[in-house]
């Protein structure tokens, strides 16, 4: 429910009282919501200020729900104020709240409290109860006479009521208040549109009953009496005065009203372009013709207008409203061809579109008679091959500017003939809509008429077409452009719509020039038997990665080290490259070789990065790689760790490097555990050394470290290590390593079984230089015999080998260079078909490597002969003299050539199968 405030006049008293000559005035303030119930609410909405007889006077609420008498209500919860805000003394005499109905308690008088004063009433404490009368329900208040209050506050205070009663409709509070006799005649007011477009009424009065006034419309050189409203039509500033008997005369009032002149719709655009997005020019009049009209939405509508009624440079009116603000109700209320003056406020819609914003209303509008507009065809079907014609002929009485114009004119063009004659000429294929239209002129809106055409083709698709709309490549691929399909072996020519990019020949070949994007294009021009035509396919040419890189990132160097040569950059595109150091204190580099020189005494780490900034063809890259430069001085540094004796004293902590075999693992955090589970690695300085007060616990937290050396998943056994971490009590009272930063491989150990012989393959890298408890064989096929060759130095990681000699450690290389070998190596179990491999075994010719009857299972860590490496019949291959001391014994060798002993030194004349001695050496029997 809206709620207002009535304010009415009850009483006007002339009368002399105590204060003086004064007028006496009643006010009553009529509560226009009540309802009943203990949590009811009756209204006094606040009202800001008000003048009556020159006095301003001003009522406003304190809480929101106004005045309310509550059962038991404790504390104030019900407050008006009213006072005086005018220059003219004034008091309050009186104020009297009559109730419809409300029973008080015997106590209850003292609930209804009063508090006035000379300024605005702010407390709610220290007032004056109101008395209370029972049979008229009537609560009053009358300040002593020698109180000059010209502010009061009522509240209500304590329990006062046994019921509940609200203010209701038909109950008042009237407030008495006094003032002295005005001595002087009030200012005159002057009313009217101070912003008018053709004329406005202006209105003048005075507060002042019987005073006489005057004005003047040219600044005061001539004055009239004032006796009703008057019009004006130009900019103006109209003066008022007034005078009565026995007062002095009023204050000079004066106001200017301006004529306004509207705005084009052009330079309202031009004003809105000006502004920034979103930004907007307030109360703005523009003059247009309606040139887009638009559909009723909740009775506003949004439409253009321009100068012209065309539909160029046009200013949309967003939302906007009818005259006056009233909605549109029709769609006849705004139409094409209105001029209208517009009035609202301009805005730059996201900078984009300018535009009334809404809110706007039509000011005026007058709608002009609509011309005689029609032709004489509303539709055409014409041919596309002979570019057939049509002429239509247009009957009209406007005086407006006549334009046509096509839809498509690919499909068909439109051109004026003669007078009143247009031509239509088809082109291709398709559909058009041929418009003549007329603009706004003086006397007529504008028309507008159509002739829908239809551009048929009888020809034949010419069917030519590429495979793929879109190819994309990379700047480096292999690429000479798509196939055309081309069924009817029409002529075509090829095109690139940018040959920096590609070019194309006239037969489709594509050469590719650089990166980005073009379109190649094969046109067929169209004959008498098919249908002009174009295939096409966008291609596109992305930028090659760089492509750098090292086959190595991370060096250790000993201090002073001055052998160290830079790793040899990965450039497979021969990219010009420019060469940085990170750490100059510890390394230079050549910006343009990549030459890398030390610097003598300095420790730490630097970073060498290789960069390409990126040119026309490939994007920027880099490649680095990260030199750590290491006094081996130093205890417990990569090239001086401790070992596990050193870490058994206790005499070392924190992050060190130590040296040691795993020899087994530790199940508890006990040094006497036994050396098993998964957790804990068991180091010494011996691979065959498992005393717990000569090993330590090395710590396997859960992750990549391990499910690497898990003994569970690995055969980790015997294998010498190099760990990084930290040296502390871990088991009671003993010493270990615990959270490991790395753990790298220095050594494995090589199994040989009780023959003397085996295989063997390992995932490290391997360096058997100085190796003298073992030697180790590569094969090739050399002819028709299997060769062993001895290794003396370094293999590639995952090489199979022929081993001999007794178990030991072989140190693992950084790298390797590839070997030629025949011999292939796994480290896990690979099961091998019949008939496929050759594996290493005692058989019936001795030791060698027999094939595989059946399928076979090869255990991890061990090598074999692929059949298609040997390419023969043979089932067996024995071990040649240079790899083993041991050769086939001939034939010759039974016939006397040579003496024949057996492995007891018996000397034997016709050997059969077996290992013999000849002439010292040992041999073989097939």
């Amino acid at each position: 429910m809206k709620k207002t405030f009535l304010l009415k006049t009850m009483l006007l008293l002339c009368a002399l009282v105590t204060w003086g000559n004064v007028w006496a005035e009643d006010y009553s303030l009529t509560p226009n919501q009540s309802s009943t119930g203990s949590s009811a609410t009756s209204y006094i909405t606040t009202l800001t200020e008000f003048t009556h007889n020159g006095i301003k006077w001003k009522m406003n609420q304190w809480n929101p729900k106004s005045l309310q008498v509550k059962t038991n209500q404790a504390s104030p919860s019900s407050e008006f104020r009213f006072y005086n805000t005018s220059a003219f003394p004034g008091k309050i005499t009186k104020v009297v709240i009559k109730f419809s109905a409300l029973t008080l308690s015997s106590t209850s008088n003292t609930g209804f409290m009063f508090v006035g004063g000379t300024s605005e009433v702010s407390s709610t404490t220290g007032g004056t109860a109101g008395t209370w009368n029972s049979t008229n329900k009537t609560i009053t208040w009358e300040p002593n006479e020698s109180d000059n209050f010209t502010y009061f506050a009522f509240y209500q205070n304590g329990k006062v009521a046994t019921g509940t009663n609200n203010l209701a409709s038909s109950d008042a509070i009237v407030v008495t208040y006094s003032t002295a006799a005005p001595t002087k005649v009030a200012t005159p007011t002057i009313s009217g549109d101070e912003n008018f477009l053709t004329s406005t009424d202006v209105t003048i009065a005075c507060g002042t009953d019987g005073a006489a006034i005057q004005y003047s419309t040219d600044d005061g050189a001539n004055w009239n009496n004032y006796s009703a409203p008057f019009a004006l039509t130009e900019t103006t500033t109209v003066k008022a005065k007034a005078t009565k008997s026995g007062l002095t005369d009023s204050d000079e009032a004066s106001k200017t009203f301006t004529k306004v002149v509207p705005m084009t719709v052009s330079e309202a655009i031009t004003a809105i372009n000006a502004l920034a997005s979103n930004g907007t020019i307030a109360n703005q009049y523009v003059r247009g013709v309606v040139s887009t009209a638009g559909s009723i939405s909740s009775g506003a509508v949004t439409y253009f207008i321009s100068d012209d009624g065309a539909t160029t440079n046009q200013l949309q009116v967003y939302l906007g409203k009818n005259t006056d603000g009233a909605d549109f109700t029709n769609e006849t209320n705004l139409e094409l061809g209105d001029e209208v003056i517009v009035f609202g406020t301009l805005k730059n819609y996201k900078g984009t579109t300018p535009e009334f914003d809404s809110g706007s209303q039509v000011v005026s509008r007058t709608t002009k008679t609509a011309p005689t507009f029609s032709l004489d065809k509303s539709e055409a079907t014409l041919d596309a091959y002979t570019h057939e014609t049509v002429d239509v002929a247009l009957t009209t009485n406007t005086d407006g500017d006549i334009t046509c114009e096509s839809s498509n004119p690919d499909v068909a063009t439109v051109a004026l003939k003669s007078a009143g004659v247009y031509t239509i000429t088809a082109q291709t294929e398709g559909s058009a809509t041929i418009t003549i239209m007329s603009a706004t002129s003086a006397t007529y809106k504008p028309a507008i008429a159509t002739v829908s055409v239809t551009v048929a083709d009888a020809r034949a698709d010419a069917g030519i077409s590429f495979a793929e709309n879109e190819v994309e490549l990379t700047w480096g691929d292999a690429f000479a452009g798509q196939a055309l399909t081309n069924a009817n072996s029409v002529d075509v020519t090829y095109s690139s719509t940018d040959e920096d990019v590609a070019t194309v020949t006239s037969t489709g070949v594509v050469t590719v020039k650089k990166t980005g994007s073009t379109t190649i294009k094969a046109t067929f021009t169209g004959n008498a038997t098919y249908k002009a035509a174009v295939a096409s396919y966008t291609l596109t040419i992305n930028k090659a990665v760089a492509g750098l890189s090292y086959a190595q990132t991370a060096f250790d160097v000993m201090l002073n080290d001055n052998t160290f040569e830079a790793p040899a950059l990965i450039n497979p595109n021969g990219l010009t490259v420019t060469y940085s150091s990170n750490n100059e204190a510890v390394a230079l580099v050549g910006d343009t070789t990549g030459e890398i020189v030390l610097e003598t005494g300095s420790e730490g780490t630097v970073k060498i990065t290789a960069s390409f900034v990126g040119n026309d063809n490939f994007k920027s890259g880099s490649a680095y790689y990260t030199v750590t430069v290491i006094d081996p001085t130093v205890k417990g540094c990569k090239y001086n760790p401790y070992t596990v004796a050193e870490v058994n004293t206790g005499d070392y902590s924190g992050v060190n490097y130590v040296k040691g075999y795993i020899v087994g693992f530790f199940s508890g955090k006990d040094s006497n555990a036994s050396l098993s589970g998964n957790s804990n690695l068991a180091l010494s300085d011996s691979p065959e050394e498992i005393s717990g007060t000569k090993t330590i616990a090395l710590q396997l937290p859960s992750g990549s470290l391990r499910d690497t050396w898990n003994i569970d998943d690995n055969n980790v056994i015997g294998m010498e290590i190099l760990v990084k971490g930290n040296i502390t009590g871990y088991f009671t009272g003993k010493t270990g390593v615990k959270s490991p930063a790395e753990i790298t491989a220095v050594s494995v150990p090589v199994s040989i079984s009780a023959a003397g012989w085996a295989t063997y393959c390992s995932e490290y890298a391997l360096d058997f230089t100085g190796v003298t408890e073992l030697t180790a064989y590569t094969a090739t096929k050399v002819g028709d015999v299997v060769k062993f060759n001895k290794v003396t130095g370094k293999v590639p990681a995952n090489t199979g080998l022929l081993v001999s000699g007794t178990t030991a450690n072989v140190p693992v290389a950084a790298s390797a260079d590839a070997v030629t070998n025949i011999l292939e190596g796994v480290t896990a179990e690979t099961v091998k078909t019949a008939e496929t491999v050759f594996v290493l075994k005692q058989g019936a010719n001795g030791l060698g490597f027999y094939k595989n009857t059946n399928d076979f299972t090869v255990r991890a860590n061990s090598a074999y002969l692929p059949a298609t490496a040997v390419a023969d019949a043979r089932a067996f291959i024995a071990l040649d003299d240079e790899a083993t001391g041991i050769s086939n014994l001939t034939s010759a060798l039974s016939k006397g050539e040579g003496v024949v002993y057996d492995l007891s030194g018996r000397r034997v004349v016709t050997p059969t199968k077996g290992l013999y001695i000849v002439n010292g050496k040992k041999v073989f029997v097939k």
